[in-house]
């Protein structure tokens, strides 16, 4: 687990309005939590586009 750095609050808030109006897409692959070994996996080898996302409950 990381928490990364956003920036300022200022900053936040335009990558907020420009994901808002579409411009800026991230890409989200979903894992439920009994793929959580797969989805670090496909992290370590760098096979995963965007973010890898556990969901527990899916």
């Amino acid at each position: 687990m990381r928490a990364p750095y956003w920036g300022t609050r200022t900053e936040l808030l335009e990558v907020l309005d420009l994901a808002r109006a579409g411009a800026v897409y991230v890409g989200v692959e979903k894992y439920s939590l009994d793929e959580t070994p797969e989805a670090y996996r496909r992290l370590h080898e760098g096979a995963v586009r965007g973010r890898a996302v556990v969901v527990p409950g899916d």
